[in-house]
């Protein structure tokens, strides 16, 4: 089940590990669960992957919101790189109730990254 964030703490040490690329999941609410879920079937290779659900945006700086989900409350996840964290695909809530985490998870692991993250 991906990591549940409620505190500005827990989201600080669920991204502390280096070594995994981060599958963010932004929001609560109707149709969530189901995100949640999708999001979890994802994670192949929990050493290297992990889902982390922050229900409450209020613990995200501005920028974090900015970054994540560019001001559109329709981006509903976000994949980051391993060090250094960077936003490397934004998935909007239609995309996010599909199977489409896995392509997600691989864009966000390649080596050559996009100089903007890719939008789904």
């Amino acid at each position: 089940m991906a990591m549940q964030v409620n505190t500005r703490s827990a989201l600080d040490d669920a991204l502390a590990n280096t070594e995994q690329v981060i599958l963010l999941v932004l929001g609560d609410g109707p149709g969530f669960d189901q995100i949640v879920a999708n999001a979890d079937h994802a994670i192949l290779f929990p050493e290297a992957q992990a889902a982390v659900w922050v229900r409450d945006l209020s613990i995200l700086t501005q920028k974090e919101k900015n970054d994540y989900g560019p001001g559109d409350p329709t981006y509903v996840a976000c994949a980051l790189s391993r060090t250094p964290r960077q936003v490397r695909a934004q998935v909007s809530r239609p995309a996010a109730k599909t199977m489409i985490f896995m392509e997600v998870l691989t864009a966000a692991q390649e080596e050559q990254q996009p100089s903007a993250p890719t939008v789904y």
